[in-house]
């Protein structure tokens, strides 16, 4: 009798792992985190309430939503009116506040540089602009501009008479904080300039006539 063949084994099955949608949860916690980073200090920032924008609970600082800062801004405005129809005197200009280091910094929402923007045009108050997502205020920054439109408006009854300018050398310093930006912009612009024309010399020597403007 010829012996029956041993049956032959199944090849193994690569077992499959799931990851529990916990996973993707915390994947997704995380990288909202990273992409809600302080401009300033890198921390994680916490939402506000009613989806207004979001704070550092390290520096201080706030991105506040369009809508949220027009709404806080119009109250202010509204306190304004009300003391320039009592007869009030306009307020002191709060003291204007110049940074030595200038720094653009990146909106929390889309990593694009935001706008450094005087507020009101006349306040000292240098704050940081993203057109899509919001404005950033350091800590200190949002009390010092509500004492802003307070005390001087923001709409038709906006009070200039009788309001102080600012002295000559904040005028000054003001002066040589916009050259200051103005230079920094124009160093990047160099220096972004510059790597492209090494790497267009490193192409055309290992290509011939392939540059980088050519592809």
């Amino acid at each position: 009798m010829v012996p029956r063949a041993a049956p032959l084994a199944s090849p193994p099955v690569p077992a499959i792992h799931v990851a529990p949608a916990h996973a993707a949860a915390t994947t997704q916690h995380v990288a909202a985190e990273v992409l809600h980073a302080c401009p300033r200090c890198r921390h994680p920032l916490h939402p506000l309430p009613d989806k207004d924008g979001h704070a550092c609970a390290s520096c201080g600082g706030r991105l506040l939503r369009h809508p949220a800062l027009k709404q806080i801004l119009a109250e202010a405005n509204e306190e304004h009116d009300r003391a320039v129809d009592a007869g009030a005197p306009p307020a002191a200009r709060p003291a204007a506040h110049l940074e030595t280091d200038v720094h653009y910094l990146s909106c929390p929402d889309c990593r694009e540089l935001m706008s450094r923007m005087n507020f009101g045009g006349s306040s000292g108050i240098i704050v940081d602009v993203c057109k899509a997502h919001g404005t950033w205020l350091d800590t200190g920054e949002l009390p010092r501009v509500l004492e802003f439109v307070r005390g001087h408006g923001l709409g038709q009854k906006r009070r200039t008479t009788g309001v102080p300018e600012l002295s000559t050398e904040t005028q000054a310093a003001l002066r040589r904080a916009e050259a200051l930006m103005q230079y920094e912009v124009l160093s990047e612009q160099q220096r972004a300039a510059h790597v492209i024309e090494t790497f267009d010399n490193v192409v055309h020597m290992l290509f011939g006539s392939t540059s980088y403007g050519s592809w």
